[in-house]
């Protein structure tokens, strides 16, 4: 079944085979030409050029790049059909402007689903533009002052948050209130979450992302760039079209919006490590109540068997000795000793075991309550729980 969505197709194969597997999904406009297709793009009912290029893949980047640079995909997002995969010519077509790039192999499901999410970025992205612009260049006039430059509803809101989706809505909201277009990556120790705007992700800004957030602090390719920080990576679609010191005023009021949010994202981790620690208490404290026990029993168990042993050695050496006209041969008496001191020492023996265990029990505790850090606090709590308490069952 079409949907009401207006697809453009450049396909310079022979048999236009893209032009009748995006007919299946799409209403379809045919382009034969540079011309139609920046006639497209301009279109208000195109939301989607596809372009599948045969002759030279250079000639479909550079029309790519006539595209993006000229301003003509605000409302028209690119699809590049290619043979490749690697990640390097994927960020090449993404700096020549494309928005996604698939191969060419992909079957007509995928392709669908691809192209629909596509559409639906395309017109989500339109809706955020329609929200009141600040200027940001004003901000920047105050950089030599920085926290001016960040507002105090974007502190509050970012420290009001409850998890990652709330805390990069924040980070993204406040970019796009600056006509910022913008994917974040947020990792904490708990979860990862990458994201855009209106919460929708794309799997290959999320590969990139992936790629990119472990090689340094910032990768610029075109108008596009990543910015890296130990737990935060920030995708810009398009960044202020700034030179000079305003690159470095912009950069600086990034660097300081995006060190909040990562503060945020430890106080989250701090937060959701308190939670596992209370949890693990919880579970440790019944474990324990149940460890002393067990305790307390194996030496009541073991003070028993001692007065049990000596009544025995009693009763022993009384048949050996009284009723009897001659006295009992040494031997019989080492007998008895022997058979009691060796009863004795597997008692003593048991109960060193128990005293052991509680001591390492105890010096166990003694780390735990000495521990500076939560997640540390968190992480004993449950090897003590998974191994120290699981001997409760021998004792």
């Amino acid at each position: 079944m079409q949907l009401e969505y207006k697809v453009a197709v450049f396909d310079e194969s022979p048999a236009t085979a893209w032009v009748g597997r995006v007919e299946r999904f799409f209403h379809v406009l045919k382009l034969n030409s540079v011309d139609e297709m920046q006639h497209a793009a301009s279109s208000e009912s195109v939301k989607l050029i596809v372009i599948f290029p045969i002759e030279s893949m250079a000639t479909a980047l550079s029309m790519c790049q006539h595209l993006y640079e000229n301003g003509l995909t605000e409302g028209t997002s690119i699809v590049l059909v290619a043979y490749e995969k690697d990640l390097e010519f994927r960020m090449h077509a993404y700096e020549m402007g494309c928005n996604d790039v698939i191969h060419v192999a992909m079957g007509d499901n995928e392709l669908h689903a691809r192209l629909t999410k596509e559409i639906y970025h395309t017109i989500a992205n339109q809706q955020l533009k329609k929200r009141l612009k600040l200027s940001l260049r004003q901000q920047l006039t105050s950089i030599d002052n920085l926290p001016q430059g960040v507002s105090y509803d974007f502190v509050q809101d970012c420290f009001s948050s409850e998890n990652l989706d709330q805390l990069g809505q924040c980070l993204l909201t406040q970019l796009e209130s600056f006509d910022i277009a913008a994917s974040v990556q947020l990792r904490a120790q708990f979860g990862k979450k990458t994201m855009e705007a209106h919460g929708m992700t794309k799997a290959f800004e999320t590969h990139l992302l992936d790629k990119l957030c472990k090689q340094g602090a910032w990768h610029v390719f075109g108008r596009r760039c990543v910015f890296n920080t130990e737990r935060v990576s920030l995708l810009l679609k398009k960044a202020p079209d700034f030179s000079g010191k305003e690159v470095d005023a912009f950069r600086q009021w990034l660097s300081v919006h995006v060190a909040i949010v990562e503060q945020k994202i430890q106080q989250l981790d701090m937060s959701m490590a308190l939670q596992a620690e209370r949890a693990f208490i919880n579970i440790f404290i019944a474990r324990v109540q149940r460890f002393i026990q067990k305790v307390e029993d194996g030496y009541q168990a073991s003070l028993r068997e001692v007065a049990d042993l000596f009544d025995n050695l009693s009763l022993q050496l009384g048949d050996v000795v009284h009723g009897k006209s001659y006295p009992a041969s040494s031997e019989t008496i080492d007998q008895v000793w022997a058979e009691t001191n060796k009863q004795l020492q597997s008692v003593f023996q048991q109960s060193i075991y128990i005293e052991n265990e509680f001591e390492r029990l105890v010096y166990k505790l003694n780390a735990v309550i000495n521990g500076q850090e939560s997640e540390s606090r968190a992480s004993l709590l449950k090897d003590i729980i998974d191994n120290e308490l699981e001997s409760v069952n021998t004792i």
